[in-house]
């Protein structure tokens, strides 16, 4: 069989144009890898994708996804590339070319990492997204010595990782969710600190909060607005961390009184870029690291599972309430 089913984006917008198609398999270079596909989560980035929003940009027409996982069925050569054949791994599609909405996927020896044993395909799909995202985010407060923060969108997958690490290192966390339904969850759960933005108190009572415990970092998917609020509440010479933009708004404050006066501090955060950034020892650790952390504190809300086809026929209805589970392709 050299044809793969494969969805490809042929045009981005808040409706866009999807199209299942079939191509020939992909053969890999030196030091690329071709992986048979097992499980593609859908997540927040890859809405934002193929609607036009994120920060990412490959030429159209591409074949979206970020993240996977699947096995390694062929090697272009190379040492790492070798290694990889035949394992079980968590991937990521090549920043300039297709993702993983497809049957086969060709991608880098280095953005792939085996899976434990312990690891199943579902729960090892999104590795590579949000629990590594969580990871490096938690290194940020460490590398800066911050004593407690607050994030943003905690009711949603990220957030709990998020929630889920702070609490193991015994970090206070103030977390905004957007409505009191989130809120008495959060509280249920065992938050002691949660916040509804949707109240009429908020500012108030976030940056009571923020003076309270400290919170001198900030972790920032939402943006718009939230961001302005953030910078105010948090003391003088804190640092936000963005790294989303849910709100789909720009950020919009006084930056001479936020930045120049008050010392704050906006930095961004790329979960690729950061993980591409380590070498390849200091990446199979980081993995070994959070495979055995999210293996015992952390389980995976399925909403629901598809295929290809029900991705393209049902995308709007599927990329809505991320929050309430996640939904796998198996392509």
């Amino acid at each position: 069989m050299n044809m793969m089913q494969v969805i490809v984006l042929e045009a981005q917008s808040d409706n866009p144009h999807l199209s299942l198609q079939e191509k020939p398999i992909p053969v890999p270079r030196k030091g690329q890898v071709l992986v048979k596909v097992e499980v593609v989560p859908l997540n927040p980035a890859d809405v934002m994708f193929v609607r036009g929003r994120y920060i990412q940009e490959k030429s159209l027409p591409v074949v979206p996804g970020m993240v996977a996982s699947g096995t390694v069925i062929a090697s272009g050569g190379g040492l790492i590339a070798n290694f990889m054949r035949g394992q079980r791994v968590c991937c990521a599609g090549l920043i300039d070319g297709d993702g993983p909405w497809s049957q086969y996927l060709l991608t880098d020896a280095m953005l792939c990492l085996p899976l434990s044993k312990q690891m199943s395909f579902e729960s090892g799909c999104n590795l590579l997204a949000n629990p590594t995202t969580a990871w490096g985010l938690m290194e940020r407060v460490k590398k800066g010595g911050h004593r407690a923060l607050v994030q943003n969108a905690s009711a949603g997958e990220l957030g709990l990782l998020i929630r889920t690490l702070a609490k193991s290192r015994k970090i206070p966390l103030i977390n905004i969710v957007r409505s009191k339904r989130q809120a008495e969850s959060l509280h249920k759960a065992g938050e002691k600190y949660v916040l509804d933005s949707t109240s009429p108190h908020f500012e108030g009572e976030l940056a009571e909060l923020c003076v309270r415990v400290n919170a001198t970092m900030s972790f920032d998917a939402v943006a718009g607005e939230q961001s302005r609020q953030l910078l105010t509440a948090m003391p003088e010479g804190s640092e936000l961390v963005l790294y989303g933009r849910l709100s789909d708004q720009d950020m919009k404050f006084d930056g001479l009184d936020l930045i120049a006066g008050r010392g704050q501090k906006i930095t961004g955060f790329s979960v690729m870029r950061w993980f591409e950034s380590l070498s390849f020892i200091r990446k199979m650790l980081v993995m070994n690291s959070i495979q055995t952390f999210f293996t015992k504190h952390s389980t995976v809300n399925i909403q629901r599972r598809i295929n290809l086809t029900s991705l393209i026929d049902n995308f709007s209805e599927y990329s809505a309430n991320t929050s309430e589970g996640k939904t796998l392709i198996y392509p």
